[in-house]
């Protein structure tokens, strides 16, 4: 399948069959993917998190089922560098087990956010820069993890108080 993204027309990455990467100018562009009849669009400002992800996976409504559902399990997280907290949001598309986490870059647990159920629906969580003390950590760069069911994706914030 082609991802595609908007800039004076729509723009193909990539064919999908592997992950693409590319470069694009701090703006807010529209992305959208099609998979076996499905599409997914959804906006993004790169400036704010340069990484634009979709996901595919099996729909649950039965195990034989062969219908595919395009899950949103992209962690968007800004403004990044941030001082005070960041804005995490993503989006679940049915309801199951979410574990949003901070590391450091050496891999360290340094928060847990949020460790339950969660039912189907956009998130917006923060972070305010402190461990699961609530002392404050310092300056630098951590990587926050959302998993959702088997699914799982991951975004960097820069702490600069």
């Amino acid at each position: 399948t082609n991802a595609k993204y908007y800039a004076s027309g729509w723009k193909i990455f990539g064919t999908g069959e592997t992950e693409t990467s590319m470069e694009l100018l701090p703006n807010s562009y529209p992305f959208k993917v099609y998979y076996d009849g499905t599409s997914k669009q959804m906006s993004q400002n790169v400036a704010g998190n340069p990484v634009v992800a979709f996901v595919i996976a099996p729909a649950a409504k039965s195990a034989s089922s062969k219908e595919l559902l395009i899950v949103d399990t992209v962690v968007k997280t800004y403004p990044n560098p941030f001082t005070e907290f960041v804005n995490i949001s993503f989006g679940v598309q049915d309801k199951t087990n979410v574990r949003l986490t901070v590391f450091d870059l050496n891999g360290r647990l340094i928060a847990q956010i949020k460790n339950s159920e969660t039912s189907k629906g956009n998130y917006n969580m923060q972070w305010n820069g402190t461990n699961n003390s609530g002392a404050p950590v310092q300056n630098g760069v951590y990587i926050i993890q959302l998993e959702a069911g088997e699914l799982r994706n991951t975004s960097r914030v820069m702490l600069k108080r």
